[in-house]
């Protein structure tokens, strides 16, 4: 039996805190949402990441007049993340680190939960962290990484899959939305290491020792052909792709968000005349032709 003294019952405040869009507009100097820019002013992503190019690329081939271009289908997909947001009891929304930091020192404990814009999170979420049982070593909580992906296979077929990585499995021990960074670690750890843990998730570096794990599925991973991850992909595999998981059954609380994906997806295709080979798309972007 664990020493008793090693836990800490408390009423944690759940905080959500989404980060910024990395959409940067050179021009006016700042950050902007997905709808306010072009791809011109995308951010200028590591060279791995060609996104500017792989927008450009993207909006050359929509041939209906005000189709989904990139920058149109990233604020759509983040207006049903937001949506997905809205249903979540018990938790703040933070959108600035400044706000972040300030409300984390009025409170006595938190669970702070990054995420991208297309993230999903399970509504209950804030019932579930703030009723956790703490081990006084915590400074990470993080459940099952559950990624799913929809896009287009070789025959231009509508698709989707779900992998659910145990992070124990990884080097990494979390992914991207499938953690919570304790009120004892914001405040304890240095400044460059917090951030490194807020928006780079797969430069976190804690021990398992550190890490609490919770079995349920919290958040969802969500992958699609506006991802800018796909650019990683060679030879139409998946960069991190271990294993799909067939026995996998969705909660009902990411069911009707799937479909609205499945039906952004289709509605892509018909704006590009029937037809996206976004395989194609990330091989052209990667040769420059």
């Amino acid at each position: 039996m664990a020493d008793l003294k090693s836990f800490t019952s408390i009423e944690a405040q759940p905080i959500v805190y989404c980060r910024a869009s990395r959409v940067w507009s050179a021009s006016a100097n700042r950050w902007m949402t997905w709808r306010q820019v072009g791809y011109e002013d995308l951010f200028e992503f590591p060279p791995q990441y060609p996104v500017q190019r792989y927008a450009r690329f993207w909006d050359q081939k929509i041939v209906r007049r005000n189709g989904l271009t990139y920058t149109r289908f990233r604020e759509r997909l983040a207006q049903i993340a937001s949506e997905v947001l809205s249903r979540i009891e018990g938790v703040i929304v933070v959108h600035d680190f400044s706000s972040l930091q300030r409300i984390v020192e009025r409170l006595d404990q938190c669970l702070v939960v990054p995420v991208d814009d297309d993230d999903w999170l399970d509504p209950n979420i804030g019932k579930r962290l703030a009723g956790l049982t703490l081990k006084s070593g915590t400074r990470i909580v993080s459940w099952p990484n559950v990624v799913w992906w929809c896009d287009f296979d070789a025959a231009n077929r509508l698709r989707d899959r779900v992998c659910v990585q145990k992070m124990e499995q990884f080097p990494k021990m979390v992914g991207s939305n499938s953690y919570a960074i304790t009120g004892k670690a914001f405040r304890e750890w240095p400044l460059d290491q917090l951030k490194t843990a807020l928006h780079k998730h797969w430069q976190l570096s804690v021990t398992a020792a550190e890490t609490q794990r919770v079995t349920d599925q919290l958040s969802l991973e969500v992958k699609h052909v506006g991802s800018t991850s796909v650019l990683l992909k060679e030879s139409g595999k998946d960069y991190w792709w271990t294993e799909e998981d067939p026995n996998y059954k969705p909660p009902l609380w990411v069911r009707e968000h799937c479909d609205k994906v499945r039906e952004l997806h289709i509605q892509l295709r018909d704006d590009m005349g029937g037809a996206f080979d976004h395989l194609r798309l990330i091989q052209e972007t990667k040769t420059g032709n």
